[in-house]
């Protein structure tokens, strides 16, 4: 449970959430409701999950909902090396539009 409140020029901001995360051997689950105040009020929804499919080898989902406006599914696959280096990548798509497709390098120390 989180919140957070801004003093600003205008609305004030007011951002409360709550979530809850289960995190078993080869699976995570999560959830989040949001709600966020300025001069109206926005709720969301975001529901997630990964999968080790092998010990080198995640897959992971992710879903946004948020209150009259556009919402997001993504996919996305990450590939570990003992050495550090990983290579992801993944595909994001907002709801009646073009998905966004990434790829990355990286290296974990």
């Amino acid at each position: 449970i989180t919140g957070e409140f801004a003093d600003v020029e205008g609305p004030n901001l007011t951002l409360l959430q709550i979530g809850a995360f289960h995190d078993a051997e080869r699976f995570d689950l999560g959830a989040s409701f949001s709600q966020l105040d300025s001069s109206s009020t926005t709720h969301s929804l975001r529901l997630y999950g990964s999968f080790d499919v092998m010990s080198s080898l995640t897959l992971r989902g992710d879903m946004l909902m948020v209150q009259d406006s556009t919402d997001l599914y993504s996919l996305s696959a990450t590939y570990s090396m003992d050495s550090g280096l990983y290579v992801e990548g993944g595909a994001t798509k907002p709801q009646g539009q073009n998905e966004i497709l990434d790829i990355g390098v990286g290296y974990k120390f």
